[in-house]
């Protein structure tokens, strides 16, 4: 097989499960490069007895990998090798928070990074009745033609308190698929929808081509979505199948949630950083959305690599206060609710926000 630097590559693995369900059997490909660094990248499974380790190779050269898992006896042991070659326009690599400027962003190469991000909760529903991309990606070009480098996004969203049910062609919630199967009255939490995330995928990736760094929410606490009990074994899947799914994708910043406010349990909260980082064989960064109670202790603290704020009023002084209080990039993602196509008067939230005065309030 072969691929570019920092390009995904799905390894296909036709397994049959022998009992029980197979999205709670785990596999895991370990990657060897060429300089003998060893990555531990988790699988997912796919469906039809098929299941896949999505992978990036680093650096360049012959990878060779071992599939390894005690569920799945047929799978375990098998072998291979990626050849990773350099593209002509060299790919930056993961963002971080930058060791030269610790305030900062920065790409693995050094490039500095300066979040200029476009909020698009419900990019995953634009065209899930067509399972094309039509609507996602005129949405996305304009997001792009514009100058934006960044998209934060739901894996899934279900609907709002304020515009409840289909209010307009614009309004995507309840959207057409559910990211379970079963519904969100009457969830199956313990399997997947496969087929909600193979449309995902093509959103991912799209975003992926388009040169956008993807924040991804892996919960929304406002939009009406039946989870997983938490700490509960379904829980742990879902956090787990998200994470496995996209971590190659080097344009993927982690969040926890949106509105992380409204979860009670900070220890749940913390225990979800650190579970997505101890699966990430990548270390992509992690966040969670709106949360200043969190940051309580150190050890919260630690957990998250950047602080995001939703931040209305007094932006230059917040900004300041929480640099120095957290000691870490300070990013306000939410300071305003842009109105829906027909005018001011369309709302998308309990307010509207007209496009001069975001203007003004992102300089």
């Amino acid at each position: 097989m072969q691929t570019e630097i920092y390009r995904p590559i799905d390894i296909a693995i036709d397994a049959g499960y022998p009992t029980g369900n197979p999205f709670f059997a785990q596999i895991e490909g370990r990657f060897t490069s060429p300089d003998g660094g060893v990555l531990r990248v988790p699988g997912f499974y796919a469906g039809s007895d098929r299941w896949t380790i999505r992978f990036s190779p680093t650096t360049p050269g012959s990878w060779t990998y071992t599939v390894r898992s005690a569920d799945i006896p047929t799978a375990d042991g098998m072998t291979g090798e990626v050849t990773a070659r350099v593209p002509g326009n060299p790919p930056h690599g993961v963002l971080r928070v930058s060791e030269s400027f610790p305030m900062h962003f920065a790409f693995e190469d050094g490039t500095h990074h300066f979040m200029n991000a476009y909020e698009c909760d419900w990019l995953f529903a634009l065209d899930l009745e067509s399972g094309g991309l039509e609507k996602t990606g005129e949405l996305v070009r304009q997001i792009k033609k514009y100058s934006f480098n960044t998209v934060l996004m739901n894996v899934f969203a279900y609907d709002s308190s304020w515009t409840p049910g289909k209010t307009s062609e614009y309004d995507y919630g309840p959207p057409a698929m559910y990211a379970w199967e079963g519904s969100n009255d009457e969830p199956d939490h313990s399997r997947i929808n496969t087929a909600f995330f193979d449309h995902l995928d093509k959103v991912i990736h799209l975003l992926y081509e388009n040169d956008l760094m993807i924040h991804l929410f892996f919960k929304v606490y406002n939009k009406m979505v039946n989870y997983p009990d938490t700490y509960s074994p379904e829980d742990d899947m879902y956090f787990r199948y998200i994470t496995a799914r996209y971590q190659a994708y080097p344009n993927i910043t982690w969040d926890f949630s949106k509105e992380s406010k409204n979860e009670p349990d900070k220890n749940y909260l913390e225990n979800r950083l650190n579970y997505i980082k101890s699966l990430d064989a990548y270390n992509h960064m992690v966040t969670t959305h709106d949360d200043p109670g969190y940051f309580s202790s150190a050890s919260r603290t630690r957990s998250v690599d950047f602080f995001t704020a939703q931040q209305h009023t007094n932006f230059h002084y917040s900004a300041l206060v929480a640099r120095e209080r957290y000691k870490m990039p300070y990013f306000n993602s939410e300071f305003g609710y842009e109105h829906g196509p027909a005018g001011i008067d369309d709302i998308t939230f309990h307010a509207t926000t007209a496009p001069e005065e975001f203007i003004q309030r992102a300089y």
